[in-house]
């Protein structure tokens, strides 16, 4: 079944994939042409309707064939809406500077109830956070602007935070995960946070220290 969004209204073809008006667009050719005439028979009532709806076919085609056009240029350009804005958040990040960027993360982390300790990012880590339970949580955020995270990166994180018995971590970064990294955290302790998590800590460190 196909979704649609309940605000839109209106023509519904105008909403749907574009695939689906090309596939309309062939049906309503070939079920013309050649699945008519095989439906009615050969009867001359049958033969004449299918006579008659012949010519349409082409023309209802051509209909959901430009459908599909349209639909395939709004994608199209809400992809470009969607990178545009993922390039102006990226920006909005990178540019500020590193004590800033700490700062705004550990205000975010306060508000989510850790305390927060600032660390040697030598070491690797750049933020230890207490839980209320005691628990510990090791961050890395010193490479944020780095465009790719790769797997050694994410595994040396992993190797600090185990061998100082911390239960989590977390590696933050403006940029991206490569898929290594990202298939090396699944179903382990190791938290990637980036792009709308990113900039949503970012915001309510912000928030906190504008209070």
């Amino acid at each position: 079944m196909i979704a649609l969004r309940q605000q839109q209204s209106g023509f519904i073809f105008l909403y749907v994939p574009w695939w689906v008006n090309v596939a309309l667009a062939a049906l309503c050719y070939f079920g013309i042409v050649y699945g008519l005439p095989m439906f009615v028979g050969d009867g001359q009532v049958g033969k004449t309707l299918a006579n008659g709806f012949r010519p349409l076919a082409p023309y209802l085609a051509l209909f959901f064939l430009g459908l599909a056009i349209f639909n395939i240029v709004v994608e199209l350009r809400r992809l470009r809406r969607v990178e545009a804005e993922a390039a102006a958040q990226t920006q909005e990040i990178t540019d500020l500077s590193w004590e800033r960027f700490r700062l705004l993360l550990t205000e975010a982390f306060l508000v989510r109830k850790f305390q927060v300790e600032t660390v040697d990012g030598h070491t690797g880590v750049d933020l230890v956070l207490h839980a209320v339970n005691g628990e510990r949580w090791f961050v890395n955020c010193c490479h944020w602007q780095t465009p790719l995270i790769d797997v050694h990166a994410v595994r040396e994180l992993a190797g600090v935070a185990t061998a100082n018995n911390a239960v989590a971590c977390a590696y933050v970064t403006s940029g991206s995960f490569a898929p290594e990294a990202t298939e090396f955290a699944q179903d382990k302790s190791i938290h990637l946070i980036g792009g709308n998590e990113l900039l949503e800590l970012l915001r309510e460190g912000q928030a906190a220290v504008n209070v």
